[in-house]
């Protein structure tokens, strides 16, 4: 057909036309000289030729778009395969020369060395490498192998590539194909509270809670308003009672080592809590784990948008 000839389509269908026009003027001839037909039966016998005309040019067209489907860039092929194969539809693993029936980690990772730094640690760790860039900024990658892998072990071999622009989230390890599914998605997750800057790697595991409670608007904003907003006021805004609850929660909330990392005695941590009680109206005892996540949330306000792919 044309696409197969390298033939393009608007060539193939100029050809088809003349040929169409050549044989018409044949039958108009042949009538005129030799066959005693009324203008009504040779109307009948052109339209009948038209029709069949009309089904050769769709016929071509469609070999055409099915062929220049088969011709798709590998790469471009692939992501979609990957994204069908995400969406659990029906896939060929053999095209994506990976090892589903193993223990994977996803990764997501965005910035310019992003591609290079993944293919150096999957290289370094010996694990199976299944990368693809869904656009200009993002690769999607996964790590897999027979044995299972640690995402800490991937975290490090990241660093040790050394510095570099790249943003990189980590799933946990999993298995078979509800496993590479999973720990894509919670790369993604990962992702999404990941801010710009910060350090290259994040996990899933350290994260995980954290990302959850960022996509319930609801719940963000009330942990917001419930122990952030009532620390809120004088000259400061509120400043310096959050950056002593985030030494104190770093320290394991332990008031001498917090004061150590704030450059100020543990009389003043101590005050400074007592403050932060009366405000909330309750002991940090009794809701330590909600005032510490409202503060995580606080510090990733500058969120990667969840729609990006």
């Amino acid at each position: 057909m044309a696409a197969r000839s390298g033939i393009t389509p608007d060539v193939a269908l100029r050809r088809y036309f003349a040929g169409y026009t050549v044989f018409s003027d044949f039958i108009v001839e042949a009538v005129e000289d030799s066959i005693p037909l009324k203008i009504p039966a040779l109307g009948s016998v052109l339209h009948t030729q038209a029709a069949r005309f009309e089904r050769l040019v769709v016929a071509v067209m469609g070999e055409y778009t099915r062929e220049r489907g088969h011709r798709r860039p590998p790469e471009r092929r692939q992501v979609e395969q990957v994204k069908k194969l995400l969406a659990a539809e029906p896939v060929d693993p053999n095209e994506l020369a990976y090892e589903l029936d193993a223990w994977h980690i996803g990764a997501i990772a965005r910035g310019a060395a992003a591609e290079s730094t993944l293919r150096e640690v999957a290289l370094a760790a010996d694990r199976r490498l299944l990368l693809v860039c869904p656009d200009s900024e993002t690769v999607w990658a996964w790590l897999g192998g027979r044995r299972r892998a640690m995402a800490e072990e991937i975290a490090r071999r990241i660093y040790a590539a050394g510095p570099t622009d790249a943003l990189v989230a980590l799933g946990e390890p999993a298995r078979g194909i509800e496993g590479w599914r999973l720990t894509h998605q919670q790369a993604s997750a990962a992702l999404r509270i990941a801010r710009r800057g910060a350090e290259g790697v994040v996990r899933y595991a350290d994260v995980g809670l954290l990302a959850s409670i960022s996509q319930d608007a609801v719940l963000a904003s009330s942990l917001r308003q419930l122990y952030l907003a009532p620390l809120s006021g004088g000259r400061d805004g509120g400043a310096g009672l959050r950056e002593t609850l985030q030494a104190y929660f770093t320290a394991g909330r332990n008031i001498s080592s917090a004061a150590s990392a704030l450059g100020v005695s543990r009389q003043t941590v101590g005050s400074r809590l007592r403050l932060i009680e009366k405000k909330l109206g309750r002991t940090l005892e009794s809701c330590s784990p909600e005032v510490e996540v409202a503060l995580r949330l606080e510090g990733s306000c500058d969120l990667i948008d969840p729609n990006q792919p």
